[in-house]
């Protein structure tokens, strides 16, 4: 890979290509998200935006947020961070801390290209309905570009 992927990244979209030739928008159109990859460490964040609310909006307080609302928070939102390795056009991404209980000790293996001053991730996932290509677009958000 050309260019450093060091930096911090902010979601410019978030699409899966499906196998049937359509586009879907798994956090909708104006999803958000977060990427952060410094001295060896990566740390990823996306978001439906915008979001439904809930509860007394105090972190300390979610907990007691009714389960429906936790549901649709969990639908809405992910995160994960831990360690990165590239080899190639691939980074691996070892999963350490996860929203997702199940990710938490695996390696999430994305092929990365550069697109002018986007980063491209990409990754494909086999499905009952044939191949689906997930894609994320992110620029550089600590050059004060977005």
């Amino acid at each position: 890979m050309e260019a450093s992927i060091e930096g911090a990244w902010a979601l410019d979209t978030f699409c899966i290509h499906r196998a049937d030739g359509t586009t879907k928008y798994p956090y909708g159109e104006g999803a958000r998200g977060s990427l952060l990859y410094a001295g060896g460490r990566v740390s990823a964040v996306l978001s439906r935006e915008p979001r439904g609310a809930f509860g007394e909006g105090a972190l300390e307080l979610a907990h007691a947020a009714p389960t429906e609302d936790k549901a649709r928070a969990f639908d809405e939102y992910t995160s994960y961070a831990g360690t990165y390795a590239i080899e190639g056009d691939l980074v691996h991404h070892h999963v350490e801390l996860s929203l997702v209980p199940t990710l938490v000790g695996q390696t999430l293996v994305r092929r990365a290209a550069f697109e002018g001053a986007q980063l491209v991730l990409t990754y494909e996932v086999e499905g009952r309905a044939g191949t689906h290509r997930y894609e994320l677009r992110w620029s550089r958000a600590d050059r004060g570009t977005r």
